[in-house]
């Protein structure tokens, strides 16, 4: 049996979104390669229903599914330091930082003369 209350769980699960998400935007290499994360940042939802366990320079955190409703009115309480669309920026951001990751290693160097005129 569990010694962690419901409660204390979303609440352990919310503040290792946020910490999943700043980590992403730091460190977008990291998380590339990670199927499981690319399908969770695709949308809201899709980010309640990660269920996983990740490291952050030696700190473990876990994330467990949660509704999309809990999720919102948990951060939309008065005393909340964190809302939802906060949550959602970071969300977003996170995503745009693994996209423009992956350009930059798509990206030939190109050394042609017609390449070199466009970037001037």
């Amino acid at each position: 049996m569990s010694t962690v209350s419901k409660r204390e769980q979303i609440d352990h699960s919310i503040d290792s979104i946020f910490r999943l998400l700043i980590d992403i935007a730091r460190s977008p290499d990291t998380y590339s390669q990670n199927e499981q994360v690319l399908n969770a940042l695709k949308s809201q939802g899709g980010l309640c229903s990660l269920d996983m366990e990740f490291s952050i320079r030696d700190e473990q955190f876990s994330i467990r599914p949660i509704s999309l409703n809990t999720l919102k009115k948990r951060l939309t309480q008065p005393d909340a330091e964190r809302d939802f669309q906060h949550l959602d920026r970071l969300r977003s951001h996170a995503q745009q930082m693994i996209y423009k990751y992956e350009e930059q290693l798509a990206a030939p160097k190109k050394r042609s003369r017609s390449a070199l005129e466009e970037q001037v």
